[in-house]
């Protein structure tokens, strides 16, 4: 590996937030919900969404311009720390129908080695960053993953708060982590039911919209390190009716 670098993403679950929400009106009334009008209009709407998703990150290169990046070897799985059992079995769960629902998605193994690429922590808010490097204080849910030079994801952390969340909200963040530390590494305002919306909310499903943008940086017509007008019009190319 020539070069390997970090790029930080913050999940968007703090404390502050939280309580924001119960006194204001929650800004999830103010968008809609992922309906299009059939399937071609779903896919233009998730492929121009995918530019302020998967093109931009809050952290690392937050100006845009960003290549895409994605994993392209096997997904190596080590959970640590104290998740309970409801936890392991959900994301058990969700590691499955990652797998056949994103069908071009590298292989995902579960592993208690040393030879773990992602290592997933349930551990008190006090102890996150020891876990995940690059932590920022009060985040209930972070991720940090390290690409090579060509855009493959290569490692990835992340720490899940065990002892201030609800089961739901552990839930909710370790979807979050995930499809973040798959390459959809930014939040959006536009549709309140996927699991990348911006506002704080307690989704327990990805939305169709989420399955679409995994589908498409995970296409055989896309690779790493592209930019987003390249892979723009190889999408548009593949969906065109």
């Amino acid at each position: 590996m020539s070069r390997l670098f970090s790029i930080l993403h913050r999940i968007t679950h703090r404390a502050f937030a939280l309580m924001l929400c119960l006194l204001f009106l929650p800004a999830y009334s103010l968008a809609d919900p992922f309906r299009p009008s059939g399937a071609y209009e779903g896919k233009v709407q998730a492929l121009d969404l995918l530019e302020d998703v998967a093109f931009r990150s809050e952290y690392g290169a937050a100006s845009g311009g960003q290549n895409l990046i994605r994993w392209e070897d096997t997904l190596r799985i080590r959970v640590t720390g104290t998740p309970t059992a409801t936890d392991l079995a959900f994301l058990e769960d969700f590691l499955m129908t990652l797998s056949f629902r994103v069908p071009q998605l590298p292989p995902i193994v579960r592993t208690d080695g040393e030879d773990a690429n992602i290592v997933i922590a349930y551990v008190p808010l006090s102890e996150m960053a020891e876990h995940v490097e690059g932590y920022i204080e009060d985040n209930w849910g972070f991720v940090s993953y390290w690409c090579d030079a060509q855009g493959c994801i290569v490692r990835e952390e992340i720490a899940i708060a065990s002892d201030v969340t609800s089961l739901h909200a552990r839930q909710h963040l370790i979807l979050e982590e995930i499809v973040n530390g798959l390459g959809l590494c930014n939040h959006h305002s536009i549709y309140n039911d996927s699991i990348l919306y911006e506002a704080w909310t307690e989704t327990q499903l990805l939305s169709e919209v989420d399955w679409l943008m995994l589908n498409m940086i995970y296409s055989p017509e896309v690779a790493p390190g592209m930019t987003y007008p390249e892979v723009r019009n190889a999408i548009r190319s593949a969906i065109a009716p």
